[in-house]
């Protein structure tokens, strides 16, 4: 079995590692660039005061993949390349919101008591569905799995930390007769997700396709210019990147 073991320096991680084990000591860094891919086939352990750090441009991401247990905490940069706004979803399993809005290097916008970090409810009328967070200190952790709509004042990167996800991640949904049937759902983990079968014979849609509308057996993606992208499971090689969000 090959173990790397990391203190006190930094590495920068370029095109493909590969370790059957790794760990991360007091003070060591790791810095995985966009386009990058650190694979780990077996577990990985990061020290409290060790940093791996997962990188995102705005074209691409890295990839951080542990097959075993993965324990201690990692960091998520998406980068946000406008003022627009965006949806996002958190490739780790404990950031606080409270923590996330109030760091100022997310550069979170606000609205007298608002802020721009908001989760879909189907349930609500056509224009209110976008639940905007008030009162952050009671808001708890981003929901794995889940997609949020976000606003920053300026050009940056969101930082998202806590631990990695890297097992099956299930999203409960809610819906009545008669409601507003959409979700905003999204990557859960700091990797590429295979979206559809042209990517992977496993993939998001074939898993899911049981539960959803059968007139509807799609993904639908915001771009930013028109309301909706479909990718249908015939169609394309697509693979969803962290912490992206899909309908």
């Amino acid at each position: 079995m090959r173990t790397i073991i990391i203190y006190t320096l930094a590495i920068l991680l370029v095109q493909l590692g590969r370790s059957q084990s790794f760990y991360v000591g007091s003070g060591g860094i790791i810095s995985i660039n966009s386009g990058n891919v650190l694979y780990i086939d077996n577990n990985a352990t990061i020290d409290a005061s060790g940093t791996i750090t997962v990188k995102s441009s705005a074209t691409t991401s890295a990839s951080l993949l542990v097959t075993g247990s993965a324990t201690g905490n990692i960091a998520y940069k998406r980068h946000i390349k406008d003022t627009d706004w965006h949806l996002v979803a958190a490739p780790v399993s404990s950031q606080s919101i409270n923590d996330f809005v109030t760091d100022t290097s997310n550069s979170i916008n606000t609205s007298g008591a608002m802020y721009a970090v908001a989760t879909y409810n189907n349930s609500n009328t056509s224009s209110n569905r976008w639940e905007y967070y008030t009162n952050a200190p009671g808001a708890g952790n981003f929901v794995n799995g889940k997609g949020y709509s976000t606003n920053r004042t300026a050009i940056g990167d969101y930082t998202f930390e806590g631990a990695m996800p890297n097992s099956d991640v299930s999203v409960s949904l809610t819906t009545s007769s008669g409601s507003f049937y959409w979700s905003a759902l999204g990557n859960p983990f700091p990797s590429f997700l295979p979206a559809n079968s042209g990517a992977k014979a496993n993939n998001i849609l074939d898993q899911n396709s049981s539960v959803l509308d059968p007139s509807y057996t799609a993904l639908y993606f915001w771009n930013g210019v028109t309301p909706i992208n479909l990718l249908t499971m015939q169609v394309l090689h697509y693979r969803l990147l962290p912490d992206r969000v899909l309908w």
